[in-house]
């Protein structure tokens, strides 16, 4: 370090601590999430990690009901049950739920309780194409999409005639209040931003556009060229 100004060799100094400390940390979540995953029987312990996230339909193809405990809700889609650790977010084996006697619903309604108060959505009411508003739900968490089961808190984005809703990937969700025949032009270019977006990712999970309407969710299919 003899060539190195004082300057400079502070900053290194201080990049190499934060580099030290960032693999320090992380070392720490994964070993407190394996002391809690020995505990998995222990519901009472574990509980409190449930949450809910979704995935697309062709991340698992054979032998699902091996893999994860997931309901189908969202066509294209798995609502997956999974673990909130302090390292990592995984699926809850389905040898893992057996442990607790507790039933579908009853570990999915505690899932998305947790889901919803732990990570608030980030909500903005945006331009798009136009000056057609619609409302954007983004995060840096991978549980952004499955506030669309919660698209009832949000009064603000159900229009008189319900909701158009994308998901086109784990950090983004739009919708759409549907409130006039102005519908007819935004289903065209929503189709293109959830196809766009799909693409692009990060952690794609569907390309489909929904419909929200009386706390019900039907696919609209579709064509893109």
């Amino acid at each position: 370090n003899a060539g190195i100004p004082l300057s400079c060799a502070a900053v290194i100094q201080e990049k190499e601590g934060m580099v030290v400390a960032h693999f320090t940390q992380l070392l720490k979540s994964k070993l407190e999430g394996e002391e809690l995953l020995k505990e998995v029987g222990d519901f009472e312990k574990i509980k409190e990690h449930l949450t809910v996230r979704l995935f697309p339909s062709d991340y698992v193809t054979t032998n699902v009901d091996s893999f994860f405990v997931f309901r189908r809700d969202l066509e294209g889609t798995y609502t997956v049950l999974s673990f909130d650790l302090p390292s990592a977010v995984t699926n809850v084996k389905p040898e893992q739920a057996k442990l607790w006697g507790k039933t579908s619903d009853e570990l999915f309604a505690i899932g998305f309780k947790n889901t919803f108060d732990k990570y608030m959505a980030n909500i903005e009411e945006v331009k798009f194409a136009e000056n057609i508003g619609l409302w954007f739900f983004g995060g840096n968490d991978v549980f952004v999409t499955t506030h669309a089961f919660d698209l009832d808190r949000y009064p603000q984005v159900i229009g008189k005639y319900g909701s158009l809703v994308i998901l086109p990937h784990r950090q983004a969700m739009a919708v759409y209040p549907i409130e006039s025949l102005e519908v007819v032009e935004v289903t065209n270019k929503m189709i293109a931003a959830a196809t766009g977006m799909y693409k692009e990712g990060p952690g794609s999970i569907t390309p489909n556009l929904f419909w929200y309407h009386e706390g019900k969710f039907t696919n609209i299919p579709y064509t893109f060229d």
